[in-house]
């Protein structure tokens, strides 16, 4: 029996041999040429069976459809989707892109690849998946990569998600979503979020989110091991839920915004604004922030063992009604705290060589500075500079400043006992 020998070069990406009477897992991209197949031998998707042997399809929608569990669907050339189609994952099949790109282009609300509202265990791997020329995207509709069930778990491993066009790269409703690569391109109008977080059980981890205009979002549920950020808006809206390690970043706005939730060891940066911002109903627990441009730190509630770190303002700022314990501010331009509220077991230290680089500053009447120390870089400078204003100042050290308090007058009038032991007031 003759073999038959065919040469395939599709665009510049393959260029290989095929025996167009053996297709095999050795050699499954010997029939990317035709398209047209399904369920045959020809098409751009293949699923192997024991043997090796593919059977091809010429949709992804198709090849889901025929997969049965434990089989995975490849990719064998760039694909772009012009039908208006919605295409649903099923859960124990895999999706291997083989290094190509699967784009959704049409003018509709569907989204590239979802869940469809049911449970799906599912890794991608490899490759790109791309949503373009969304009629009209929100940050719910014509989605690239949509999870929504409570019972599913999406893996993404060596991922790209580009949303464009005003699309809203991915939005987890319900289920767990795993790894990934996410890139909102341009400033169409349309999604207000690059990536959104938004369910009582949602969990994203392990997600890069980088946004040309928009800002990623957390709306209940939980984001973890995360970077996330933005040249156009906020890097991250923590809103409500929890976040843990996360990392925002921003040329626009605030590197991480908070709202009325917790923040644990996460960093916030902004060239431009504060690096984090919170609310009056707020809580930080170990976060970092750094700006270029404002304070490091604005915290109105609750702030412990947090850093906040500026080069052009203080290093952080607290509300009239917080409370800080164990953290550091820091500045290399100004005073390093604009301290008001109860302040407690936290270091100002100011390296601007300035009678204005005070340790800490902006008191007001009965604030409490408890067990604190400054250090500044210039003797003129004040460890406590309150020259208007009696806060309860006790239990302060410092360095580098010839006077340590200039206040009006301190509020402390009790003395400590024979142990060492004071009430404040």
């Amino acid at each position: 029996m003759s073999t038959e020998i065919k040469r395939i070069l599709t665009g510049n990406e393959w260029d290989g041999i095929r025996n167009a009477n053996s297709p095999s897992a050795a050699n499954p991209f010997a029939t990317i040429a035709d398209t047209g197949g399904s369920g045959g031998r020809t098409g751009v998707f293949g699923i192997a069976d024991a043997t090796g042997a593919y059977t091809y399809y010429s949709s992804l929608g198709a090849a889901i459809a025929a997969a049965t569990v434990g089989e995975t669907i490849q990719l064998f050339t760039n694909y772009t989707e012009t039908n208006s189609v919605s295409v649903f994952m099923k859960s124990g099949v895999n999706i291997n892109l083989n290094g190509h790109t699967y784009e959704y282009a049409t003018a509709d609300i569907n989204d590239t690849l979802s869940d469809g509202g049911v449970g799906a265990r599912v890794t991608i791997f490899n490759g790109t998946l791309k949503r373009t020329g969304s009629s009209a995207p929100t940050a719910v509709l014509g989605v690239c990569l949509k999870v929504s069930n409570s019972s599913s778990q999406i893996t993404l491993q060596g991922v790209t998600v580009i949303a464009e066009d005003g699309s809203n790269t991915c939005i987890v409703q319900a289920g767990k979503l795993s790894g990934g690569y996410y890139r909102q391109i341009g400033t169409t109008a349309g999604s207000p979020n690059a990536f959104l977080v938004n369910g009582a059980t949602s969990i994203a981890d392990n997600v890069h989110v980088h946004a040309d205009n928009l800002f990623s979002r957390l709306d209940l549920g939980k984001l973890s091991n995360s970077y996330f950020r933005s040249d156009g808006s906020y890097g991250i809206y923590v809103n409500t839920g929890e976040a843990y390690n996360i990392t925002g970043y921003s040329t626009a706005n605030f590197g991480i915004l908070v709202g009325t939730t917790k923040l644990f060891n996460s960093t916030g940066r902004s060239t431009v604004q504060l690096g984090i911002s919170t609310g009056t109903a707020s809580e930080l627990y170990n976060c970092s922030g750094y700006s270029s441009a404002n304070a490091g730190i604005s915290t109105l509630n609750y702030a412990e063992n947090c850093v906040g770190s500026s080069t052009a303002l203080y290093g952080m700022t607290t509300g009239s009604n917080s409370k800080t314990y164990n953290c550091t501010a820091r500045s290399t331009s100004l005073s390093a705290f604009f301290s008001r509220g109860r302040i407690v077991k936290s270091s100002g230290i100011s390296t601007y060589n300035d009678p204005t680089g005070h340790g800490f500053t902006g008191i007001e009447n009965n604030d409490e500075i408890v067990d604190c120390y400054a250090e500044v870089a210039n003797a003129s400078a004040y460890g406590v500079d309150a020259p208007t204003t009696s806060p309860y100042v006790t239990g302060f050290t410092g360095r580098g400043m010839t006077q340590l308090l200039n206040l009006l007058s301190n509020a402390q009038s009790n003395t400590e006992d024979n142990f060492g032991n004071i009430l404040i007031g």
